[in-house]
């Protein structure tokens, strides 16, 4: 899970937390019901309301601006984290360490002894990105029940970067080069290097990839206590590590114009069942979502190995009936869809 603490960098952190559920005591949650209904009213004010999050973003322009749109279409969801009234009781139930945790409504006020919506971790966080709901940015905004909120720009921060994650969601593989290949999608669409040569130039000299941006976004990674995990991966070459890093010169990504378009294609995609009697539905679903994909859109689909792998992952060789010659579900969407088979 990502997540920021105030008043700190930005930090990274991977937490297993085994828990059993258990009776709990009975809790007064309807003050916290309320105030998530009102903090998640107050984060997604529309974007045209001036003195609203993602109004400050717009006027930002560049990551922000992208970021805000795309949250107010939807591409990602924003939703309120704040500490649970009944904290205690749930870090006990879930099994945590009680003096060192805190539990988390996350978008929703779970009720006791529920963790679909409650994150054990530490507190203090501003924010947080949790692989429970990856498309989701969850913003701490009133750290105190019946404060004030977090600056504009401090949630901005957190937001513009982490919502270009949850736009442009990971295959959750594990390990560094995953890892590091997500963070560096992250800053491209950030911007981070924006303006400069994206072309190969062997003549450069040194540790990285050869192309100016990426060579930016690499010496940003590599030299950060942020991604401590970076240097040693490269310095040791794990699992070819510095030869992937080295060839890197431009990011494969779902969604990396952050098209609310885009972002309902995947979940279309995503959502098939591989049930052969749901096919035909599922390709109408497929084409009409495609249609709706603006043109410029459409080439990150097919220029991007990410949409390759997900339609890959979703759909099956199993024969499509009456398509002369026979094809399999999988070639069919990828024709769809202009993917290369």
């Amino acid at each position: 899970m990502n997540y920021y603490v105030a008043g700190s960098a930005v930090a990274f952190q991977t937490q297993r937390v085994p828990f059993t559920i258990a009776a709990g005591g009975a809790a007064n949650l309807a003050v916290d019901r309320a105030r998530m209904t009102a903090e998640n009213a107050w984060l997604n004010r529309p974007i045209g309301a001036a003195g609203s999050l993602y109004h400050f973003m717009a006027a930002q322009g560049g990551a922000p601006a992208r970021v805000a749109a795309a949250a107010a279409g939807g591409a990602l969801k924003v939703r309120s984290c704040f500490v649970r009234s009944d904290s205690a009781a749930a870090v006990n139930l879930a099994g945590g360490g009680t003096t060192t945790d805190v539990a988390y409504a996350m978008g929703v006020v779970d009720a006791p002894g529920t963790f679909t919506n409650t994150l054990i971790a530490q507190p203090s966080a501003a924010g947080w990105r949790w692989p429970a709901h990856p498309d989701t940015v969850y913003l701490n905004a009133t750290p105190v029940p019946g404060g004030g909120h977090r600056t504009l720009a401090e949630l901005s921060e957190f937001l513009a970067h982490e919502g270009i994650h949850a736009a442009d969601r990971d295959a959750g593989a594990p390990g560094e080069w995953d890892r590091y290949a997500t963070e560096f999608r992250a800053y491209w669409i950030g911007g981070l290097g924006a303006g400069q040569s994206t072309a190969l130039d062997p003549t450069m000299s040194g540790m990285g990839p050869k192309s100016e941006r990426a060579r930016t976004i690499f010496n940003h990674l590599y030299g950060s206590a942020t991604y401590p995990f970076v240097q040693p991966a490269y310095d040791q070459n794990e699992q070819g590590f510095r030869e992937r890093a080295d060839n890197y010169l431009y990011p494969d990504g779902i969604n990396l114009t952050l098209s609310p378009q885009l972002a309902a294609l995947r979940a279309e995609v995503e959502s098939y069942s591989g049930v052969a009697a749901d096919y035909p539905a599922k390709r109408a679903a497929i084409i009409a979502s495609f249609a709706a994909v603006p043109g410029p859109d459409r080439g990150e689909v097919r220029g991007n190995r990410d949409w390759r792998d997900l339609v890959e992952t979703k759909f099956t060789t199993r024969a499509v009936a009456g398509v002369a010659p026979p094809i399999s579900e999988r070639n069919d969407i990828k024709t769809l869809l202009g993917i290369p088979r």
